[in-house]
């Protein structure tokens, strides 16, 4: 099996992307319609579900005397560019001394605290696993913010190690596949790709009743 370290992509394809987020979210949502995470990884958690696997994720991931991360619910979107046009569901952040709006709640933590802030719309663990990627990504890799290459590494290893060297691994085919594509990649693809996806996941979730229900 190919090691999730051996990306067939140029990297410098990924470097310079317009848009290499975009990229990400369509390799994520083309392994969701095709079935590649278990429903624990994609089905919807209780908010202390998700705190207590944010935790126990970036316990295990961060480096030696990095602070606890800092999980929260939050009601509004979380606004960071996204590319679809519409709010973020999730978002990763470090608690900073100059602060700003959407931190004002954390002031009284120290300068440096990792947060991970979620919409109920993204309490699942692959987005926390996403969240957390760009922590230790800020942390590994500062010259490489955002979806770059350290990213997609990063969350291969972080998807090999929490789901399956196969989930990893065909992450990474998708990845690839998109990027290859890039220049071609709008935001009505990225919408097709997470309506598809969302389409699936119902789909799963209604199959999943009705096996339940048979069986009492």
């Amino acid at each position: 099996m190919a090691s999730t370290d051996d990306f067939d992509a140029p990297e410098e394809t990924v470097k310079w992307l317009v848009d290499p987020g975009l990229v990400v979210s369509l390799a994520t949502w083309d392994a969701i319609a095709a079935e590649v995470f278990p429903q624990e990884m994609v089905g919807e958690l209780s908010a202390a579900e998700w705190a207590d696997y944010g935790h126990e994720v970036w316990e295990s991931e961060k480096p030696d005397g990095c602070p606890a991360v800092t999980m929260e619910v939050v009601d509004a979107g979380l606004d960071r560019a996204p590319v679809s046009g519409a709010d973020s569901c999730a978002q990763a952040d470090w608690v900073s001394e100059e602060g700003d709006l959407l931190q004002a709640p954390y002031s009284e933590l120290p300068p440096g605290t990792p947060l991970i802030r979620a919409t109920p719309e993204g309490l699942n663990r692959l987005d926390v696993l996403h969240e957390v990627t760009h922590l230790t990504c800020d942390l590994r890799a500062p010259e490489a913010p955002g979806h770059r290459w350290a990213f997609a590494q990063n969350f291969a290893r972080l998807l090999e190690t929490w789901v399956s060297p196969e989930a990893a691994v065909a992450w990474k085919m998708h990845f690839e596949r998109r990027v290859l594509a890039a220049p071609r990649h709008t935001c009505e693809s990225l919408l097709a790709a997470r309506a598809e996806g969302e389409r699936l996941l119902r789909e799963r979730d209604e199959s999943g009743r009705k096996r339940d229900q048979s069986a009492q």
